[in-house]
């Protein structure tokens, strides 16, 4: 940002386009990773801030404690019906040492013949496909994102989560059926009305006092499992997905509900031939419904 937010803080940021360093990243460039205490700060604030409950506790002057965890990564968007394809070149950014590029990600699924255009239905894929390229653990989660111990104490560790969900127009979850499923990396979390006696172990943003960001060495998930599970309507995460170069912060509620919807696909219409892609036995029923991928160095 060029200059500080003067307190006290206001209900959003006037102009959010700068305050991100995310960028679409090009065949050729290899995107460089984005500093937690600049760019992935800034990000959290532009969004944080134009909450519909942030800002209604703006205007009540009853302020919460809020939480926030993120490991940012530069965004990469997709050609064609390659979602799932550059969330795992985003995912990347936080396991190798040489980041993937969507070509390179495409042509190795492909040649496993896990893909024909992009397209990614089956989880159990995605984890080979993590696998081979990342030599990383890739890992299924059998209760997916109900099992909130392990889903926030990986978050915690700033390991990402690449989860399959029906999105909507400006690609937030929703339940469809599964007729716009999508992928999506989840790289953090957002929780109000963080229990005080945890204020001590955060730092608190410059330009927020009620916000706070956890530092690397400090792990809080064993803490706050039974919170978050209690309010779970209240926790929000962050994500990132190939349809655009902003960062979402989504209900995890309504994600658990997206992901949890996914029993058909329907291609879009002149997109690509609907019979020549790679469906597991059972459909995306099967293959993505519930599911989630936990990525992680080995």
């Amino acid at each position: 940002m060029n200059s500080p937010v003067p307190p006290p803080p206001p209900l959003y940021l006037a102009n959010p386009k700068s305050t991100t360093n995310s960028k679409n990243i090009s065949e050729e460039e290899t995107p460089q990773l984005l500093s937690y205490d600049e760019t992935g700060i800034d990000e959290v604030r532009v969004k944080v801030t134009c909450l519909p409950e942030w800002r209604s506790e703006q205007l009540s002057e009853e302020t919460s404690t809020w939480l926030s965890v993120y490991t940012p990564v530069t965004a990469v968007l997709q050609n064609g019906p390659q979602c799932g394809i550059v969330a795992l070149c985003m995912a990347s950014q936080l396991l190798c040492p040489q980041v993937l590029t969507p070509d390179i990600v495409f042509d190795t699924a492909k040649s496993h013949k896990f893909t024909t255009y992009g397209e990614m239905f089956s989880v159990k894929s995605m984890c080979k496909l993590a696998s081979i390229l990342m030599d990383c653990e890739a890992i299924q989660l059998p209760d997916g994102l109900d099992d909130f111990e392990t889903v926030f104490k990986h978050l915690d560790d700033g390991c990402p989560i690449l989860v399959p969900y029906d999105k909507d127009e400006s690609t937030a979850p929703c339940c469809r059926n599964g007729n716009k499923a999508h992928w999506a990396v989840v790289l953090g979390y957002l929780l109000p009305n963080v229990p005080p006696s945890l204020v001590s172990t955060l730092n608190q943003d410059k330009c927020f006092p009620n916000l706070y960001h956890k530092p690397k060495n400090v792990d809080l998930s064993s803490e706050l499992t039974s919170h978050i599970q209690h309010n779970r309507s209240s926790v929000y995460v962050y994500a990132k997905q190939g349809k655009s170069k902003h960062l979402g912060v989504w209900s995890y509620q309504d994600l658990i509900l997206s992901n949890n919807n996914l029993m058909e696909w329907q291609a879009d219409k002149n997109e690509v031939n609907e019979k020549d892609m790679v469906l597991p036995d059972g459909g995306i029923k099967e293959g993505l419904s519930g599911q989630i991928v936990l990525l992680k160095q080995k």
